[in-house]
């Protein structure tokens, strides 16, 4: 009876319709950040970072977080045209001399067909499994591991690649990286041969700063209707005292009615969000 007489009032109407319009524009700017990061994260989903390391920390690097996938790396020659040999440990579809080749540079082979690139003025003989379209970069050719580490027997530095699951995350992947005991070198991401029609980045900067002033004027608008609510309750409290409630229970039966109140706001906005991010 008491939730309920506190949910009929008026001034609980307007006080709710206010936290859910600006409830309901925090969310709507969510759903942008989360639309705008998701397009950056797939533009640059075959985006590569390299560094220079020894193998043996090819596991611990493997581990860091975000870390999508991690490849080898050795430079060969083709027709006189550097390729950049990559291997991982996850490839397991290729086997024994295996190569992935892009359809740019590789353009009068079929496949099947047996290519020679040399690595250290020796000849190694591939086998062409897949051929693909790599217009970002058309340097690349994919081996297996284990063959890649017999062609290079004996080294222990090597250029690695990682492709990323957050491309947003880079800044703290790197850090991580570069706190591995033994990691001793920069990450850099490598040249990315492609432009974005709308600047998806810069929206999403956008987005971020304008949160961040609205997360300030958000907690001063909650603070306001938490005041307005404590202050409109009063003669409810002298009610509330002449059927017999002490001040503790009068305490206890504002605070539901105020979490009550906030819980609707924040279901609402969930729902919303939610149902939003299925159509992402």
């Amino acid at each position: 009876m008491l939730i309920k007489s506190f949910f009929k009032d008026k001034s609980t109407h307007k006080y709710l319709i206010i936290l859910l319009i600006v409830s309901l524009v925090l969310t709507t700017l969510l759903i942008l950040k989360q639309y705008f990061a998701k397009r950056v994260n797939v533009f640059y989903q075959d985006a590569l970072f390299n560094f220079q390391t020894n193998i043996d920390l090819y596991d611990d690097i493997k581990k860091v977080s975000n870390i999508k996938e991690l490849y080898v790396s050795v430079l060969g020659d083709y027709n006189d045209d550097i390729i950049t040999l990559l291997a991982s440990k996850n490839n397991d579809d290729l086997k024994n001399n295996e190569i992935v080749i892009s359809k740019k540079l590789f353009n009068n082979v079929h496949i099947n067909d047996v290519i020679n690139i040399k690595y250290h003025n020796k000849d190694y003989q591939f086998k062409v499994k897949e051929i693909v379209d790599d217009s970002i970069y058309p340097t690349l050719a994919y081996i297996s591991y284990d063959y890649l580490r017999d062609i290079a027997s004996g080294e222990k530095e090597f250029s690695m690649y990682i492709t990323l699951d957050n491309y947003l995350g880079y800044s703290n992947t790197k850090y991580m990286l570069q706190n591995l005991e033994g990691f001793n070198s920069s990450v850099d991401r490598m040249a990315y041969n492609k432009k974005m029609i709308i600047d998806y980045e810069f929206i999403l900067a956008i987005i971020n700063i304008v949160s961040f002033f609205y997360y300030i004027i958000l907690v001063m608008i909650i603070y306001f209707v938490l005041y307005c609510l404590i202050s409109n309750n009063k003669d409810n409290n002298y009610l509330y005292k002449c059927i017999g409630y002490n001040k503790n229970q009068i305490i206890d039966i504002n605070i539901i009615n105020i979490l009550l109140l906030f819980s609707i706001v924040l279901i609402f906005n969930l729902f919303i969000y939610y149902f939003a991010l299925i159509f992402l």
